[in-house]
């Protein structure tokens, strides 16, 4: 399929697969360079799908970094916790931005 062809299930399936078996590489790797909770995951959807690689480098501080898999945009993320409810994310691929989040609670 070429760029904007849609995903299967069984290709989704297969990259999920892949992203469980390089977790061990990635909390190895996390141990090693004193990142905290390294994790290496899918994110998006379709051909907006990325692999992702982000850990804590402070305690308060998340850093993640994307490859597209099926389109050449990559992704830089940084969040930051404010307090309990709030952080700040600033994001960087195709487009630019900084957004503030406030979760709550039903």
């Amino acid at each position: 399929p070429g760029i904007g062809a849609p995903v299967s299930g069984g290709k989704l399936a297969a990259l999920q697969a892949g992203a469980l078996g390089g977790q061990k590489v990635a909390d190895s790797l996390g141990q090693a360079i004193g990142v905290r909770d390294l994790s290496l995951s899918t994110q998006g959807v379709g051909t907006e799908t990325q692999m992702a690689l982000g850990g804590y480098i402070a305690p308060s501080l998340y850093i993640s970094y994307g490859v597209g898999v099926f389109t050449p945009v990559n992704s830089l993320t940084l969040r930051y916790r404010l307090n309990q409810r709030m952080y700040l994310e600033a994001s960087s691929a195709f487009q630019n931005a900084v957004d503030l989040f406030y979760t709550w609670g039903f």
